[in-house]
């Protein structure tokens, strides 16, 4: 006899249990809910936003830090949970739910504290050596290149100054700053013109 017809029926008083029948699909359903949410990307990026953040202070050894770094994890991905399922479910209710293998992979860390602080460091090296690897290909990218120093005009104290120097074969009078070009006025050509 299939499992849940058990549960539904009582066979000493032979009358329907419609409450654990209820319950078993209800359990069900929200199962299946629950699987497209660990699925989905949003509960990855969650994930992985949350590890990412706090996991540059875990480190092999122990300290207070981390239970209550993994008790803000848990009411984080709890409350997650509650908004998409629209259900109010608690830890315990969730690890008695009928899990299948991946689901139950996906939610280890939220149940267990070892593993959450081993994934931590992990994540900790991992986010590291992803910072040395960009390190190393900004150096790379800028090796030969020297920077010059940012220095300008004004910052430098010094005042630029304009010096009127007689520029060659010039009469004194079209004596102009060098930063002029050294133009030669232009004559006009006599016209010779009829008298009407």
């Amino acid at each position: 006899m299939n499992q849940n017809l058990e549960n539904a029926i009582d066979l000493e008083n032979d009358e329907l249990i419609v409450e654990n029948y209820n319950n078993d699909d209800q359990d069900d359903q929200l199962v299946s809910q629950l699987q497209e949410i660990l699925i989905s990307e949003d509960f990855e990026k969650l994930s992985q936003d949350f590890l990412r953040e706090k996991c540059l202070v875990f480190e092999e050894t122990e300290s207070k830090e981390y239970k209550e770094i993994f008790k803000l994890y848990q009411s984080a991905i709890q409350l997650y949970l509650n908004e998409k399922l629209k259900v109010e479910l608690t830890l315990e209710k969730l690890q008695s739910l009928p899990l299948d293998e991946a689901m139950n992979e996906t939610l280890a860390s939220l149940f267990d504290y070892d593993l959450f602080k081993d994934i931590m460091v992990e994540t900790r090296i991992r986010v590291e050596e992803e910072e040395r690897t960009i390190k190393k290909s900004t150096n790379k990218a800028t090796k030969g290149y020297k920077q010059a120093p940012q220095q300008n005009i004004f910052s430098s104290g010094q005042a630029i100054q304009f010096e009127k120097k007689p520029l060659k074969n010039q009469t004194p009078q079209d004596l102009r700053p060098d930063l002029f070009f050294n133009v030669v006025p232009l004559s006009t050509p006599k016209v010779n013109r009829k008298q009407a």
